[in-house]
């Protein structure tokens, strides 16, 4: 299984290591590169594209152990350091190489650079930093022979988990749909992307195969791949010895296929209100670069968060880190809020007997030693329940403030219902008097319309109405209209059928059936007295609350790469029967510019990328299997996503 965060974590240790390869990037192979220690001190200078993609991979102490005693903003003020190895990680930008060369050329700030790009830079600003260099020196080749060496590291992408990743590219989908968009603004965007991935295809080592919609539908995914595509042919034809270093991995049999798709496809799943953990924390408090900020009534909540380096919590918040590292996030990012709560219940009580088995007085010195060794696993463990029962109690005040779990059912429920009667449940959640904020009632709206293609004029007329009387903004549902109308957007017939009902497949066994409520309340109680140390009184609140199950319904993402991953040949394909193929590998041999008339790759796929050109989200992401990988060009909260359509409707 490809790993991308032990691929791109790798290559940073490399980059800090001050060697110029990309090395073994299989990624969870061998040796952990953490382990290996460096005896020498450094300073690592970054932009925010390059601090964005260190933060998930690298904390304080990761940084330290690879020998960075420093680490500064490219574009901060910063005093010189001599006799110290200064390590650069930025985007190949004129702007970039122009405070590089004042650093070394005017202000003269450190001894020996090591540059190091986050995508392959152009032979034309290399020319341009040369030629820099050159004036700038004045003759004096000492400012020349500062930079040691300069690398095309490839890490133009954040790896967020083992299978999930973002380029960091926010609001692309309403720059691309823009009616202001100029076509120099749509080719940046474009070669942006495709840097990104190709970053991504050279960290793991693989030519996959690229799959994308038809040229007829005019998407954004489909400029993408023709240029990915070439791009990658043109790197194979060099055949130079780096190419052949770059995608060492990629000869095996076992290739993956790339999938890219517009995010039009499906827009009600970056609008649905959520009801899994991963989800909610991204919904309701902006999870981004896997921390997350919690509101919090203590005067001292403003401490940085553990292990991140340059953030901090800010006055009336925590910050947190919910990455691969945490267990528990790790185990319950796709699991229902109740449920995730009732194992922090289990958890606590475990944690409570070991306790009092540590403060027990009998057992002898045998006993004593025994506790002592487990005293650091835990304080771990004790650091783990505080750290997610404060979340979840800052959940829990959300869901109850805004009624979450209202919205979420409501919502799970247009598809199944008639226009009539979805009507009529969405004007009771649109109620000016109703729980929830503008944007909650907004995004409801959204997800009706979405669901239900064929509202009459009036129908829409009156949910933007009484959106009006709520204060929300109804540009966003003119400007979903208007999409819908002038492309003819062709949805998912499931989800959005007029009267078709959902299958309703609970992920979770607990607290599931008639008695849901009943137990879920019997629950409570028995969990809030567990809690009286610990977030006193964190669930007492949820007596009251319906537990809900997710739906395990399959989005037309999933179902998109199911069909594409298994390249049946019964004609059963009917979603992607007609999307676009490439192979850059077969069509260099072929000497091909295009993959029409290449033969293609026979069989099932066992490994796939999926890519989401204009945002993606956490709930689409768990829809995929786990021999996925799942990349976006920003992960988008629902909040967000509601402001770029608001954006795309206002404009004139």
């Amino acid at each position: 299984m490809l790993n991308l965060q032990e691929a791109e974590r790798a290559s940073l240790i490399r980059m800090l290591n001050l060697s110029v390869g990309t090395g073994d990037a299989s990624g969870g192979q061998g040796a952990d590169p953490l382990s290996e220690a460096s005896t020498q001190w450094k300073v690592l200078v970054y932009d925010k594209s390059g601090k964005e993609v260190i933060a998930p991979l690298l904390k304080i102490g990761a940084l330290r152990h690879h020998g960075v005693t420093l680490y500064l903003q490219l574009e901060d003020n910063r005093q010189a350091v001599s006799n110290v190895p200064v390590v650069y990680f930025m985007d190949p930008t004129k702007e970039n190489i122009d405070r590089l060369v004042a650093d070394c050329c005017d202000k003269k700030l450190y001894d020996q650079v090591y540059v190091n790009f986050t995508s392959r830079v152009s032979d034309d600003l290399l020319k341009y930093m040369a030629g820099s260099m050159l004036e700038k020196s004045k003759g004096n080749p000492r400012n020349i022979s500062r930079v040691a060496k300069v690398v095309d590291r490839y890490c133009a992408f954040v790896a967020l988990s083992p299978s999930t990743f973002s380029l960091n590219m926010p609001r692309v989908y309403s720059q691309l749909h823009s009616r202001k968009v100029t076509d120099a603004a749509i080719e940046g965007c474009v070669d942006r992307i495709v840097n990104g991935l190709l970053s991504m295809l050279v960290t793991i080592r693989q030519i996959p195969i690229i799959r994308a919609p038809p040229e007829s539908q005019s998407g954004p995914s489909t400029m993408v791949a023709e240029r990915l595509h070439s791009r990658l042919m043109d790197m194979l034809r060099s055949g130079n010895a780096q190419t052949q270093d770059l995608f060492s991995n990629a000869t095996g049999v076992e290739r993956p296929v790339l999938i890219l798709l517009d995010r039009d496809m499906d827009l009600a799943t970056m609008l649905h209100h959520t009801w899994t953990y991963q989800a909610l924390a991204h919904d309701l408090f902006d999870l981004n670069l896997n921390t997350v900020k919690i509101p919090t009534d203590d005067a001292d909540a403003g401490s940085q968060s553990s292990g991140s380096h340059g953030a901090s919590g800010g006055a009336g918040h925590k910050t947190y880190d919910l990455d691969s590292s945490d267990t528990f996030f790790v185990e319950h990012a796709n699991m229902p809020f109740p449920a995730v709560a009732s194992d922090v219940s289990t958890q606590l009580q475990e944690y409570n007997k070991k306790l009092q088995e540590m403060r027990s007085k009998d057992g002898g010195a045998g006993k004593l030693s025994s506790a002592i060794n487990a005293l650091p696993q835990m304080t771990e463990m004790k650091r783990s329940l505080d750290e997610h029962t404060n979340i979840a109690s800052a959940m829990l005040k959300e869901i109850q403030e805004r009624e979450i779990n209202k919205y979420y059912e409501a919502e799970s429920e247009f598809g199944s219902q008639g226009r009539t009667a979805g009507m009529t449940a969405l004007m009771e959640r649109l109620s000016p008097d109703g729980k929830g904020t503008a944007i909650d009632k907004l995004r409801a709206a959204l997800v009706f319309v979405l669901r239900k293609p064929n509202l009459t004029s009036e129908q829409v007329d009156a949910i933007c109405a009484r959106l009006k009387e709520t204060g929300a903004d109804p540009a966003a549902v003119e400007f979903i209209r208007s999409l819908q109308s002038m492309r003819q957007l062709t949805l998912d017939t499931t989800a959005i059928g007029e009267d078709q009902p959902q299958q309703k497949e609970p992920q979770q066994a607990s607290f599931g059936g008639a008695d849901a409520t009943s137990g879920f309340a019997m629950f409570a109680n028995k969990f809030a007295s567990q809690m009286q140390q610990h977030g006193e009184g964190l669930l007492t609140g949820l007596k009251n609350l319906k537990n809900l199950l997710p739906m395990r319904e399959d989005t037309l993402t999933t179902r998109i790469v199911s069909e594409l991953m298994e390249q049946s040949e019964s004609g059963a394909n009917k979603l992607t029967q007609d999307y676009e193929y490439f192979d850059p590998r077969a069509s260099t041999l072929a000497g091909e510019s295009r993959s029409r008339h290449i033969p293609r790759v026979r069989g099932s796929f066992h490994q796939a990328i999926v890519f989401m050109v204009g945002g993606g989200n956490y709930v689409e992401q768990h829809t995929l299997s786990e021999s996925v990988i799942y990349g976006a060009t920003d992960f988008v909260s629902p909040s967000a996503f509601c402001q770029e359509l608001e954006t795309l409707g206002n404009e004139k």
